[in-house]
């Protein structure tokens, strides 16, 4: 046998150095290859025996060749598919391969986390998110077997969550989101397992895009659409959010007193002369109407008479009735949520008694 080989036989260890030894008659031998510690070097024995009668007559030399095998299977842990460091995903496949120098691999066991034993057949994947312990071992056709190994991997089976983010003010109106062209949006996203690979995003129904820096929109109103990969392939469902760029003035409507024309006592009478210089005249007291409109909302409206601030509201609703015999100048601003602005102005003669 292999150097320092030994076995076993009647009570005494001896080596397997080739050397010729003789059992009692009618005594079948049996020997076992093993030191005094038990220990048996793997390799290749060879045993050759023979038997001799009580007369003399002598058999030809019997040649058995053993081979010993006392090392274990060792077993292997791979996986195939998307991974990220220890993170994997529900589609990714794990497999198990057992090699064995001597004899041959006869099995290979596998449990998850505190699940029953199984044997392993094919790769097999775990739809369960978070962290899982695999355990696995390998026995040969022998009958040793290998201690039981570990593996901890972690399974990402949720998709990342992502956001669109203003780095200004921005006002809702009629289900959009109204900025000016001066605020860019940015596009966030958060995984709680492998972690964001990439963001794509895309305007109006254009090409997909890889987000890499915050949006500038120009005005009117777009669509921005978005999604977002995690590092095992895991893809969010497309959001979408609508966005106007408002930079425009509201549009005023002066309602009442409207331009070139007389009004009596609140009653609008007639048109003016052309050769009139003022835009209305007035005589008694006078209902001043006005709205205006925008795409991103109206905030306030403000009306001065002469400078001097008389209302401010939604709307102009203000009733004038004050001692007058000149000219005076009415300005009605308007202001969007935005704060874009714009005002009218009209010169009026008021002509009022009233003490």
């Amino acid at each position: 046998g292999p150097e320092g080989s030994k076995f076993y036989w009647f009570g005494n260890y001896y080596e397997c150095n080739g050397t010729w030894h003789t059992g009692m008659n009618n005594t079948p031998v049996s020997f076992q290859l093993r030191d005094e510690n038990g220990f048996i070097p793997n390799g290749v024995y060879k045993v050759s025996f023979y038997a001799e009668d009580g007369l003399g007559n002598v058999e030809e030399i019997n040649i058995e060749r053993l081979k010993v095998d006392v090392d274990p299977p060792e077993t292997s842990l791979s996986i195939e598919g998307p991974s990220y460091n220890e993170w994997i995903a529900t589609n990714t496949l794990i497999v198990l391969d057992a090699i064995d120098k001597g004899c041959g691999v006869r099995s290979i066991r596998y449990k998850i986390d505190n699940g029953a034993w199984k044997d392993y057949i094919n790769a097999f994947n775990i739809a369960i998110g978070g962290m899982h312990t695999i355990y696995y071992y390998s026995k040969d056709k022998i009958g040793n077997e290998e201690e039981v190994k570990s593996t901890i991997i972690y399974v990402d089976n949720a998709p990342p969550s992502s956001q669109a983010i203003f780095n200004g003010d921005y006002v809702e109106n009629n289900n959009v989101k109204w900025i000016r062209e001066n605020v860019a949006i940015a596009i966030s996203s958060n995984d709680d397992g492998s972690g964001t690979s990439t963001i794509y995003y895309r305007i109006d129904n254009g090409e997909w895009h890889e987000y890499l820096a915050p949006i500038k929109l120009t005005q009117g109103i777009h669509i921005i659409e978005f999604y977002a990969k995690d590092n095992v392939g895991n893809t969010e469902d497309i959001k979408s959010i609508k966005v106007g760029v408002d930079e425009n003035s509201p549009q005023i409507y002066v309602d009442m007193p409207r331009t070139s024309y007389i009004y009596i006592f609140g009653r609008e009478i007639m048109p003016l002369p052309r050769f009139i210089k003022y835009d209305a005249i007035v005589i008694g007291a006078i209902k001043i109407k006005s709205h205006a409109s925008d795409e991103c909302g109206i905030e306030k409206m403000k009306l001065y008479i002469d400078n001097k601030l008389k209302y401010e509201g939604k709307e102009i609703d203000y009733t004038w009735d004050e001692f007058s015999m000149s000219q005076h100048t009415i300005r009605i601003e308007a202001y969007d949520k935005l704060g874009n602005a714009k005002d009218e102005q009209m010169k009026l003669l008021v002509i009022n008694l009233r003490i």
